[in-house]
């Protein structure tokens, strides 16, 4: 039955013309030679038309490529710029916190200190 199948298969493949290629038997005899010439001039011009346009294609794709690629260089430049910022923001921060904050804290206390001994009663 599958060899049937394959069989038939085959047959009805080799009955219809490829519509891609143009065979030598469906050319009439009379116009043979001239459309010889003339349907090798066109089937050249279609490869050269396609491959032109594949090439076009082919370059567009490749200067996207490119663009992204600066984008992402340049997203990468910008990150470690703002990282250091946020770093240095950070430490600074930190340091304002548990230095300066405690020292100030001691010269207000004192400055009270010496503002209730200084008080009449």
């Amino acid at each position: 039955m599958q060899i049937k199948a394959v069989n038939s298969q085959e047959q009805k493949q080799a009955k219809t013309p490829s519509r891609n290629r143009l065979h030598y038997e469906e050319i009439p005899m009379k116009n043979r030679s001239i459309s010889r010439s003339s349907s090798t001039e066109t089937i050249q011009d279609e490869i050269q038309d396609t491959l032109h346009s594949l090439l076009y294609k082919q370059k567009e794709l490749e200067h996207d490529q490119q663009v992204t690629n600066d984008w992402r260089a340049l997203a990468t430049k910008i990150d470690k710029i703002l990282f250091y910022v946020f770093l240095l923001l950070t430490i600074i921060s930190t340091l304002g916190l548990l230095v300066v904050a405690p020292l100030f804290r001691t010269n207000v206390q004192r400055k009270t200190k010496l503002w209730n001994g200084t008080r009449r009663p």
